[in-house]
């Protein structure tokens, strides 16, 4: 509302000088700064150092998992803060919804006890984790499971103890690599896949999996300490370049009100 100040009187009693400062567009101005845009700016910022967390934690997914496409990563994701809401998320959703497997990445940065929970490789009624030995892991040189290397693939054509010769010679057809695998027993308890030369008896037969009711997981996968370093470097510039974006002086033209970052 307009207003008058008096700035002084002459000793003659002259008319007073009067100067009216109409404020309302600096009020108005800045009651939109606190109830919208200052908040808005907030969530922009927010969301902004979430988007840049996301990228950062899906680098480290392909840094510490091989993975045979990008699902993962692509299931890594953003809920954006808003100005009602001043919280800004980075999730993964790996759950497998057909399966019933839950998301699998909690596992890899907490540790702890895995169990197959509808996926797993079905053996004589019971459902086991594949857990590969280090003799397959140097067979295919690291990387990737090849598809023919996979345990449910092998299970196909894998006997209860080692093959008789009627049955090599049947199977001889679904011998993988040149070789035929069979399941055995270990001393433990544990079930495991062997794998021979089909080629030559001699060779001995060597440790493919173990299959196991469960298995303990070791942390690896360091996603909030990637998020914190992230917000911890970004969102201060991510809040500078938010206000100008949202605060910038087009916005306030003719209010009298002028923001500086």
């Amino acid at each position: 509302m307009p207003e008058s100040v008096k700035l002084g009187q002459t000793s003659h009693m002259a008319d007073l000088l009067n100067i009216k400062v109409d404020v309302d567009g600096p009020l108005a101005a800045c009651k939109e700064l606190r109830e919208n845009q200052i908040p808005f700016t907030i969530a922009r910022a927010l969301t902004m150092t979430a988007i840049e967390a996301r990228d950062a934690v899906r680098v480290e997914e392909k840094r510490v998992f091989h993975t045979r496409n990008d699902w993962t990563t692509s299931r890594t994701l953003v809920k954006m803060a808003t100005k009602q809401d001043l919280t800004a998320q980075v999730y993964t959703d790996t759950a497998n919804r057909k399966t019933g497997a839950p998301d699998y990445l909690p596992r890899q940065e907490e540790g702890g006890i895995k169990r197959p929970s509808g996926y797993g490789v079905q053996f004589q009624g019971g459902s086991y984790l594949a857990v590969p030995t280090k003799v397959l892991l140097r067979m295919i040189g690291g990387g990737i499971m090849p598809a023919k290397y996979r345990p449910t693939n092998m299970l196909l054509s894998a006997t209860l103890g080692p093959p008789t010769k009627g049955q090599m010679r049947r199977r001889r057809a679904q011998l993988r690599e040149g070789m035929y695998y069979f399941i055995v027993t270990f001393k433990s308890g544990k079930l495991g896949v062997m794998g021979r030369n089909a080629n030559d008896a001699r060779d001995a037969a060597v440790p493919l999996y173990i299959l196991t009711p469960d298995a303990h997981v070791t942390a690896r996968f360091p996603m909030d300490q990637t998020v914190k370093d992230v917000v911890e470097q970004s969102f201060s510039g991510n809040f500078s370049k938010a206000a100008i974006e949202v605060m910038g002086n087009d916005l306030l033209r003719g209010s009298g009100v002028s923001v500086r970052l």
